[in-house]
Formats: structure tokens, C-alpha cells, sequence
């Protein structure tokens, strides 16, 4: 999640959260996918790693799962975290009727 990332001059300088890292599942290292990129730089991201469809597919779900928690748990006490999951919920659909 772009809140758990941290930059210093458009250089990636640490990570915050390492929640779901031991899930075991490669698909989670999609996420950025939808919850940092817009739809030309998610092109280049997918690009670059080279997953799997299975695994791309499965990062999706994934982006979705946890847009769909977001938006109503932080909907009131962190509008702005709850517009980050409405961004990665139309992320997901755009890609799924692209």
C-alpha cells in the first residue's frame, strides 16, 4: 500500500508493514498493481515482473478483497485510506472490462 512505502528523492527507501508477507502466495506482491499504479504504469509493472496469469489473476482478487474492506472500515475515520480502496476497486474493474 503507497502509506507503507517509503521514498526519498523517486527512490524506494524502506517498507512499513509487512502484513501480508507470509501469506506464501506470490500474488500478493501484485498489489502495488492497483493500489499505487494507474492503468499505463500497472501495464509497465505487470510487464516487468512477468507473472503468471494464474498469479496476475489472483493479485487481482486480492486488490479487490481488500479494496472492499477498506472502503466502508475507513470510510469515516480515514476518508483518505477509504479513496485509495475506491481507486484500487475501479482499478480492478477497468482491467477486468478493459
Amino acid at each position: 500500500m503507497p502509506t507503507n512505502i517509503l521514498v526519498d528523492d523517486a527512490r524506494l527507501t524502506g517498507v512499513i508493514d509487512f502484513g501480508l508477507s507470509g501469506i506464501g502466495d506470490p500474488a500478493i506482491d501484485m498489489l502495488p498493481a492497483w493500489s499505487m499504479f494507474d492503468p499505463a504504469e500497472r501495464v509497465i509493472f505487470r510487464e516487468t515482473l512477468g507473472p503468471e496469469e494464474a498469479t496476475w489473476q489472483r493479485g487481482r482478487a486480492w486488490a479487490l478483497t481488500l479494496a472492499l474492506q477498506i472502503i466502508p472500515y475507513y470510510a469515516e475515520s480515514a476518508p483518505h485510506f477509504a479513496e485509495l480502496g475506491r481507486r484500487m476497486l475501479f482499478g480492478v474493474v477497468d482491467d477486468v472490462e478493459g
